[in-house]
């Protein structure tokens, strides 16, 4: 037998990647969180899971004389950076505030979390530039400086205020939320503010299994690393058991030294706890891989920048031949230009009819163009069988970035191959390189050049 042959025939050929790596990694940064979060209750203090957030934890409040207070806390792991416009951190916030408006009898806290770092919003309405989540965490923290905060509550709502409802959310919270929002004073903006706190930057999923075996250590639940290593494998299966459980799922400090002593819920269970232990180093070698994937790749597009930058410097500055339209060059076209007739609605066939049932799609391709552009570059791509409308959609995302005027517009000409003349085409600041039916295109690679 041919063992290339035998390798071959062993190869699924796929239609779509199903790795779902991302969806476990998020899985067992919430289950780690967990547990941090378990190690600090008190005597007096419960965790609820999966209750009004991811975490929930209630306490005995001096401000409620003794009754419960709740802190909800809801927990995303994410690659890249976020801030004020990201869904996720939009999504939580309209969550929150529908609590807060289901129980405005109770006292309430929220707490998102999450491992990824700040961003900044552009164009950004808050003073100096300062990214809309630490402005946020400022006026959270009662450290904006009083003759400032009408002017950052003004640019906080203004963020809020632009961006569209995230995919997946309920219609009716977010419209409420937007209605707050865009009719509170500010009083009532910068209380709702004090109540949410947004923790970035925290450890990874990689990472918060050897932060909760030192804790662990301090705590004097283990006296070395291996007993740690042993009672978090005892931990995350207690804690995995209730989250794949019907029904309040509650977490105290009797619990934990039951599990601590050997007679709780996830000691029952060692040859799970060793599976679960087999499946987290997985999930930790896939991301060490990712991690050198990415790295390669940031390599490879440094010297690529180094590369089409010596080719540019050594170009002369092409002239626009005559008849081309203002706007317009050799490589490139503005959004009119490139579409042209197709925008008369007198034409039988054009995109100048409105979008209709395309919120959603519009929000989510627009948002992926906004973080390519705002975290330096990058490429989006719309798929999709020919005729659902892929071109009508790309002209409407490219019409939001004209009209806000931060990014220029360029679209790659359907019968020219970009040359290295047509650098120097490319206006000034950040462009946003559109290309309808790239597929169709043999000199893709050449276009692809432009991402820098």
């Amino acid at each position: 037998m041919d063992a290339n042959n035998d390798e071959g025939n062993r190869v699924l050929k796929l239609a779509r990647d199903r790795d779902a790596y991302a969806t476990i990694r998020g899985f067992v940064y919430q289950v780690d969180l967990t547990i941090l979060r378990w190690l600090d209750l008190a005597e007096d203090e419960v965790l609820e899971l999966e209750r009004g957030e991811d975490i929930d934890r209630l306490s005995r409040g001096i401000e409620n004389f003794g009754g419960w207070e709740r802190l909800l806390e809801q927990v995303k792991h994410v690659e890249r950076n976020v801030t004020l416009r990201s869904r996720s951190v939009r999504a939580a916030l309209a969550n929150f505030f529908e609590h807060g408006s289901l129980n405005n009898e109770r006292i309430l806290r929220f707490r998102f979390t999450t491992n990824a770092r700040i961003g900044t919003e552009s164009p950004n309405p808050i003073p100096d530039g300062q990214p809309g989540l630490v402005a946020w965490q400022q006026l959270h923290e009662a450290k904006t400086p009083k003759a400032e905060s009408a002017v950052v509550i003004a640019g906080i709502r203004q963020l809020l205020i632009d961006g569209s409802r995230p995919p997946g959310l309920d219609e009716d919270t977010w419209k409420a939320w937007k209605a707050f929002v865009a009719t509170a004073e500010d009083a009532l903006l910068a209380s709702f503010v004090g109540q949410v706190e947004i923790a970035t930057g925290t450890a990874g999923a990689a990472d918060l299994q050897s932060e909760i075996e030192a804790r662990l250590q301090d705590q004097d639940f283990a006296s070395d690393g291996s007993a740690a290593t042993n009672l978090y494998q005892v931990l995350f299966v207690s804690v995995f058991k209730r989250l794949s459980t019907r029904g309040l799922k509650r977490l105290d400090r009797d619990g934990l030294l039951s599990e601590a002593a050997g007679t709780g819920m996830g000691a029952i269970d060692a040859d799970l706890a060793g599976k679960l232990a087999q499946f987290r180093e997985q999930v930790d070698s896939r991301l060490e891989v990712l991690k050198a994937e990415l790295d390669l790749l940031q390599a490879t597009m440094i010297e690529l920048q180094g590369e089409v930058s010596e080719v540019a410097r050594g170009v002369a500055e092409t002239k626009v031949p005559r008849g081309v339209r203002v706007g317009d060059t050799h490589t490139f076209q503005t959004t009119g230009n490139h579409f042209g007739r197709n925008l008369d609605p007198d034409s039988t066939f054009n995109h100048a009819r409105p979008l209709v049932d395309r919120e959603e799609i519009l929000s989510v391709a627009g948002e992926e163009v906004e973080d390519v552009l705002t975290h330096g570059s990058g490429i989006v791509v719309l798929s999709g069988a020919g005729g659902v409308g892929k071109s009508r959609l790309l002209l409407e995302v490219a019409r939001k970035l004209d009209e806000r005027g931060e990014f220029q517009v360029r679209w790659v000409r359907d019968t020219e191959t970009p040359g290295t003349h047509a650098l120097n085409e490319l206006p000034e600041g950040p462009v946003a390189i559109f290309s309808d039916d790239a597929h169709r295109r043999s000199d893709l690679p050449d276009v692809l050049v432009y991402v820098r």
